[in-house]
């Protein structure tokens, strides 16, 4: 994300009215407490950029106070599978060949995107007993 953005900064603007004018209020007396200045705020009228670090902190905000609902993940996870295996069928894979596993939660690191893996086994076979060379794991940015 470009916090440096005008248009960016609009929008982290507009979300976090949302949720209140103190939300916004409370971020910007944190922010002043820990660089001992107060936040420059973005005026699209004049066409005047704010603080990125501010804008950052706003952002982190809204990702820390958004829950997810139980099942949402889940669903994300299978809906990506199949887009996939739409793809490689179409590029002209045996359908007969592909299949999809469950969905499963990853771990996240502190400070760190949250991932989806996707790996790649034989059809009906464990891992453990598959004796082909081993597929790489690809990553993907779910946020």
């Amino acid at each position: 994300m470009v916090f440096e953005s005008l248009g960016t900064q609009r929008a982290l603007e507009r979300l976090l009215a949302k949720a209140g004018s103190s939300v916004v209020r409370d971020l910007a007396a944190q922010y002043a407490k820990q660089t001992g200045a107060e936040p420059k705020r973005a005026s699209p009228l004049l066409r005047i950029h704010g603080d990125p670090d501010f804008y950052k902190s706003m952002y982190a905000w809204l990702v820390e106070s958004e829950s997810v609902a139980g099942d949402s993940m889940q669903n994300l996870g299978a809906g990506r599978a199949n887009v996939v295996l739409d793809a490689l069928r179409s590029a002209g894979a045996d359908p007969a060949r592909l299949e999809s596993g469950p969905a499963a939660a990853g771990k996240q690191q502190k400070g760190k995107r949250i991932t989806a893996e996707l790996s790649l086994e034989l059809a009906g076979k464990s891992p453990s007993t598959t004796t082909s060379p081993k597929l790489p794991v690809v990553k993907q940015a779910s946020r």
